[in-house]
């Protein structure tokens, strides 16, 4: 259940980094933006949730998890725009 809250959190993110992003005249397609995201939302959530106890300590590691989904999701759009050029 933690998997795929992880990835709807990095697809979401990277969605809205993505339209952030069209603003400014970088715009990638919405379909790569959501598969980055979520492949990045699930990579940044599994790394940040295996350091979260030494970083938080025991009981809030999985919102350090979800933090992570959402940062490693906003990357991942970033490097696939820059794969893509």
């Amino acid at each position: 259940m933690v998997m795929l809250v992880w990835l709807i959190i990095g697809a979401v993110a990277a969605i809205a980094f993505g339209s952030f992003m069209a603003g400014a005249g970088r715009e990638s397609s919405l379909a790569w933006n959501a598969i980055a995201g979520a492949v990045g939302g699930f990579v940044g959530g599994y790394l940040f949730t295996m350091i979260a106890p030494s970083l938080v300590g025991p009981g809030p590691e999985f919102i350090v998890g979800f933090l992570g989904a959402a940062i490693v999701g906003a990357i991942a759009v970033m490097i696939v725009r820059a794969i893509k050029r």
